[in-house]
């Protein structure tokens, strides 16, 4: 986590400042620079106060240390600028620097959230001894996530010796088994460790599939084994693709104390299904080739035809991995958003958490512009209805300075329950610092294993929180009693909750003792939410702090919801081009 010696934002305000006194003097422009950074100073001050009635927990006091040595600064820049405006130009970059400083204090360390990496396969790549294992499990702690997604297999073949897959060359560079070290690394740590695998997208790994398994590589429209991006998959529909895949799923299991197995690019690239075998099949059912398909609702027909054995080998791998291991989480990182996608790619992800053959899904929500990340993760949550669980994707590479910080926080004001980032060679020296100075400071719970535990201790945190923040939220005592109160009650109903465990739970089997518990929990948190937000409207809670007790009870019911959906009686969905 090293810094260079003259900052990116000293070039910057130094070219500043050549370029502006070309057409201002020097005097001008400190002047001018010395009124922005107090009116930024105002604006913090503003938001502190906003923070209080967020009932953030900061430190307050540091933050306020910080601004009352920055306008110490900027009096000393204004008391020297008439005879050396060099020299408060040089104590004016002091000061941008120490405002920025200022930004990552002003997000808390949730003690409840999903904290996720995905550790892919460059990282892999350059881990060649038990010491890089423990070196990097360090940074990850230092940051305090909970749980990874090691790249196990990618481009035809395993980054660990396997017996199913070739390995790749840079893995048969450690000795040893770089898995198994992973994972008792990791788990001395406190975090989960869940493989991941490249289900049906070979990329440019040919070499892998030049024998029998040559016959299972999909083709384009136009008989081509690769489309536009070189790559090249192999198709979902052949049998022998399927128990292949199927493999080196059940080898992870057995052979590796896994919390967990994702599924990447389990799915169709648009311009593939056109395996000599697909086509046969579609056929002898349909009694057209596809290459002959011209009308959009036969186009339609094979899109969804497609998209059923994507579905299929959701549902079987899932439940017999389950059989091998009953508190495996099956997870899949997918496309984003699903209405964009449900069916382009052949993954209709929402189906999956409908008809209960996932644990979570993780869809790749990247973008550099927060709002539109924002927007992303909440059409995504919508979708899935309170059938199942998302931890949203966040493209590391995509963001500046503090747009990863920016987009956790964004995330925060939704019902998801945390995110997972992509990915760890992405990460920048710098991320480092801002996630541990404050948004990710602490330990946190994650909520993708227990998430009725999880559901108690938001409760307890919120609970706590009003308590703690009361003398601040310029709220009537009463009313934050009675709020209180049904907290009090609907948290005690969510410590007696006699229902199985999400892990290891049948999602399929219904229990009508686990409805008739959940409900009037999920209703009670609703009324408590539309009382809330009655009261915001008629102005004796501040909004501020109305808002932020929404959120947290639109996280409770998330988190309890799909545990009342997979209580009820099963009803298959099926997939449809609507």
């Amino acid at each position: 986590m090293k810094t260079k010696t003259l900052s990116s934002t000293i070039l910057f305000l130094l070219l500043t400042f050549f370029i502006l006194s070309t057409f201002v003097s020097a005097d001008e422009y400190v002047t001018t620079r010395i009124a922005e950074l107090h009116e930024e100073l105002k604006k913090i001050e503003a938001d502190l106060e906003a923070y209080t009635l967020q009932m953030r927990r900061l430190d307050y006091k540091a933050i306020k240390d910080a601004m009352l040595a920055i306008s110490k600064k900027l009096k000393e820049a204004s008391k020297v600028a008439p005879s050396d405006s060099t020299a408060a130009l040089m104590i004016l970059i002091d000061v941008n620097k120490d405002i920025k400083a200022i930004k990552p204090l002003t997000d808390e360390s949730l003690p409840v959230e999903t904290r996720g990496i995905w550790v892919d396969n460059v990282t892999m790549r350059n881990i060649h001894t038990r010491s890089d294992v423990e070196r990097f499990f360090d940074e990850m702690a230092y940051i305090n996530i909970n749980f990874v997604i090691v790249d196990a297999y990618n481009n035809g073949a395993a980054t660990y010796p396997s017996k199913v897959a070739a390995e790749h060359d840079e893995s048969q560079i450690y000795d040893g088994d770089v898995l198994k070290d992973i994972i008792e690394v990791a788990h001395s740590k406190n975090m989960e460790v869940h493989t991941l695998i490249n289900t049906f997208g070979v990329g440019t790994g040919i070499n892998y599939f030049m024998d029998e398994k040559m016959a299972w590589l999909d083709k384009t429209k136009y008989d081509k084994f690769t489309g536009t991006s070189g790559h090249y998959w192999i198709s979902p529909i052949i049998p022998e693709a399927r128990e292949y895949v199927m493999a080196i799923l059940k080898e992870l299991v057995l052979e590796y104390d896994i919390d967990g197995i994702q599924l990447d690019y389990v799915r169709y690239d648009p311009e593939f299904g056109y395996n000599e075998y697909a086509r046969e099949l579609y056929k002898s059912l349909f009694g057209i080739d596809p290459f002959d398909i011209t009308l959009k609702n036969d186009i339609d027909s094979f899109t969804v035809f497609k998209t059923q054995f994507v579905n299929k080998f959701v549902e079987r791998a899932f439940y017999e991995l389950k059989a091998l291991k009953p508190d495996l989480l099956l997870s899949a990182s997918v496309g984003a958003p699903y209405i964009w996608y449900k069916l382009d790619l052949g993954q209709d992800w929402a189906t999956w958490t409908q008809n209960r053959n996932i644990s979570f899904i993780c869809p790749m929500s990247y973008t550099r512009d927060t709002d539109a990340y924002r927007r992303m993760a909440v059409s995504d949550l919508n979708s899935l209805k309170g059938t199942g669980y998302i931890f949203t994707g966040l493209g590391v590479w995509l963001c500046d300075e503090y747009g990863l910080q920016d987009q956790i926080s964004a995330a925060r004001t939704t019902a998801i329950g945390g995110q997972v980032v992509f990915s760890s060679a992405n990460m920048k020296a710098a991320d480092y610092p801002v996630l541990q100075a404050g948004i990710w400071s602490e330990p946190a719970i994650p909520t993708l294993r227990d998430p009725e535990y999880a559901a108690y201790a938001m409760l307890i945190d919120l609970i706590d929180r009003i308590t703690e923040f009361r003398p601040d939220l310029k709220v009537n005592n009463k009313l934050l009693d009675s709020y209180l109160t049904t907290l009090g009650q609907i948290r005690l109903a969510v410590e007696n909750l006699d229902i199985r465990d999400w892990d290891t739970k049948d999602l399929r089997e219904s229990s009508e003792s686990e409805i008739a518990q959940l409900e009037p929990i999920i209703s009670s948190l609703q009324n408590l939410s539309n009382k809330v937000k009655a009261d915001v409207n008629k102005g004796v809670i501040t909004f501020l702090t109305g808002e932020r007790i929404m959120v947290e009870l639109s996280k409770v019911s998330n988190l309890l919801e799909p545990l009342l959906y997979t209580a009820k009686p099963f009803v298959y969905v099926s997939t449809s081009w609507l």
